[in-house]
């Protein structure tokens, strides 16, 4: 995990704004290796920025789209129960879901 505050001060988001996660998963220990989480999440901070968005939570994991037991999308499902969070950034709309949509 990487402190929200860094990532926010690294990617020039000011304070305020809507608060957002971004997830970024990697299927593969070599789409992992290959830095394939480094450029989701650089891209997300990105355009969180753009959108006026303060990032929360960033959220990262290796696991296959279709496993069911996938840490990630109950995080953020859990953050949007509690009210934490008004938008989830993911590299595509099925990031969550796990296949195509």
């Amino acid at each position: 995990m990487f402190s929200v505050d860094s990532l926010n001060r690294l990617a020039g988001i000011r304070s305020g704004g809507k608060p957002a996660v971004v997830y970024a998963r990697a299927s593969s220990v070599k789409e992992k290796r290959d830095g394939n989480w480094d450029r989701q999440r650089e891209r997300l901070l990105y355009v969180g920025q753009g959108q006026g968005c303060k990032v929360v939570e960033v959220i990262t994991e290796r696991a296959a789209g279709i496993n069911e037991r996938r840490r990630g999308p109950h995080r953020v499902f859990r953050l949007t129960e509690a009210g934490r969070i008004d938008a989830e950034l993911a590299e595509f709309g099925d990031r969550l879901a796990g296949f195509g949509y």
